[in-house]
C-alpha cells in the first residue's frame, strides 16, 4: 500500500529521539502505527541514558507506558562502567525507584576482565555490598576462560565465592546444554 507506516522486523513504525548537551540519545521512544507509544519486542517503548566522559551509556533505564519496565534478566534499570578500550567491565542493576537489586540469579553486578585477545577472561559476581556470590543459574562465581578465537572456548574454570576451584557437577549442565 502506498504511504502506509510500515514496521521493520519490530513492532514499531517510527521513533522519536531526544538528545543530551552533547548530543548522545537521551531518550528514545517508539511509536505504532495509530500514533501512540508501542513496545518494541524487547517489551518497553522508552529508554532513557546517562552517559560518561567517553559518551558510552553509563546509565540505562527501560519505561513502558511511562512506568519502569523490568527486562526479561529481571531489572529497570543497569548502570555500567568501560576499561581503557571502551568495553564494559562492570554492570550494576536496579530496581524501578532506583534502589540497588539482586537478579533472579542471586547477584547485583558482574564484572568482567578481558584478555589481550579482546575476549572475556574472567567473569566474577557481586551482592548488594560488593561481595562475591554464586551466580545461582550458573553455580559459580567466577569464571576464567581462554579462547582460541571468538567461537572457541580453550578452557574454562571455575571459582567459588573464596577463589577456591570448584567443580559444577550437574549445574553445568542445567541451561548451558552443548557449551562444552
Amino acid at each position: 500500500m502506498e504511504n502506509e507506516p510500515v514496521t521493520l522486523g519490530d513492532t514499531y513504525v517510527r521513533v522519536e529521539r531526544e538528545f543530551d548537551e552533547r548530543g548522545n540519545v537521551a531518550i528514545q521512544r517508539t511509536y505504532g502505527a495509530d500514533g501512540n507509544l508501542i513496545a518494541r519486542k524487547d517489551g518497553y517503548d522508552e529508554i532513557r541514558q546517562k552517559y560518561n566522559e567517553e559518551n558510552k551509556p553509563s546509565r540505562i533505564e527501560y519505561y513502558l507506558n511511562g512506568e519502569p519496565y523490568y527486562m526479561p534478566a529481571g531489572y529497570a534499570a543497569v548502570e555500567r562502567e568501560y576499561n581503557g578500550a571502551g568495553r564494559v567491565n562492570v554492570e550494576r542493576y536496579y530496581d524501578g525507584n532506583g534502589a540497588k537489586m539482586l537478579l533472579p540469579d542471586g547477584y547485583h553486578s558482574c564484572r568482567q576482565i578481558y584478555g589481550e585477545d579482546g575476549y572475556v577472561a574472567s567473569l566474577s559476581y557481586f551482592g548488594l555490598d560488593g561481595e562475591s556470590v554464586i551466580n545461582t543459574r550458573t553455580g559459580y562465581h567466577r569464571i576464567d576462560r581462554t579462547y582460541l578465537d571468538a567461537r572457541h572456548v580453550t578452557s574454562e574454570a571455575w571459582f567459588g565465592v573464596e577463589d577456591e576451584p570448584i567443580t559444577l557437577g550437574d549445574t553445568f549442565v542445567r541451561g548451558q546444554e552443548g557449551r562444552v
